[in-house]
């Protein structure tokens, strides 16, 4: 097992045993690997060796727990977007303290709604928040698709809403006073087409979260790269490959 003996040299020396060697040191690795795997948590696209608190205690965890296990898109996985989500609640806190509180949340790209269900729910008390929402339902793009938008609809909280059955950027609402969007549609053509139009409809300050950025081919993304270069933003993409924009 010397390192600075050469393969060779122990191939000569052990004989036949030199190969049960190798599958037996091969099974241990394996071995360990896996046992290594399972004690990672997995998330979308990543895994970690610790459990962070503040993604399985308090109110979101309680929210996304909820509305993850009834959300077939994401196979009832509670644990497959809540970095993802997380994320997105603590971007939408801090532009809310910006804005007092007030103004419109942008989601496009509903499906069964797991993240767009979460801050609705956490943030329903705030009566100054108008939500919209927008999805064609009709299985575009995804193959584990929610083609009732009343399915969505009805696990809404009490909040100021609009749910457009439309896609994007043929039929982006109206807003009074956009500080969050939320792009999810898993189609780069029409949030690539729909990006100056959001840009230049949110407010100063306000945060576009972009998910499909970080599993973009390179021709998409330099494409992507290109567009945002032509405004002043401020950028960062995600561990959980989401990029977050700040006009």
């Amino acid at each position: 097992m010397n390192p600075n003996i050469d393969k060779k040299t122990k191939r000569d020396l052990l004989g036949n045993d030199f190969v049960h060697t190798l599958l037996e040191n091969e099974q241990d690795r394996n071995k360990n690997l896996n046992d290594a795997r399972e004690s990672l948590i997995r998330f979308q696209g990543f895994y970690l060796d610790y459990s962070p608190k503040y993604l399985f205690e308090g109110k979101f965890s309680e929210l996304h727990t909820k509305f993850a296990s009834i959300d077939p898109h994401i196979e009832y996985d509670t644990n497959k977007t809540r970095f993802r989500t997380y994320n997105l609640l603590q971007i939408s806190t801090e532009i809310l303290k910006k804005f007092h509180y007030e103004g419109d949340f942008f989601f496009a790209g509903i499906n069964y709604g797991t993240a767009p269900l979460v801050l609705s729910h956490f943030h329903r008390e705030y009566k100054n928040i108008n939500f919209f929402f927008i999805d064609p339902f009709d299985g575009t793009k995804n193959q584990i698709v929610n083609l009732d938008p009343m399915i969505f609809e009805k696990q809404l909280p009490t909040i100021n809403y609009e749910l457009v059955v439309g896609v994007i950027p043929r039929d982006t609402p109206n807003f009074k006073k956009l500080i969050l969007v939320h792009l999810n549609t898993t189609n780069f053509e029409a949030e690539y087409a729909s990006i100056n139009q959001l840009i230049e409809k949110l407010e100063t300050g306000g945060a576009i979260v972009w998910d499909i950025y970080g599993w973009l081919e390179e021709d998409a993304k330099i494409l992507a790269d290109e567009l945002l270069e032509k405004h002043s933003l401020f950028k960062l993409i995600l561990p959980t490959r989401q990029l977050l924009i700040i006009k």
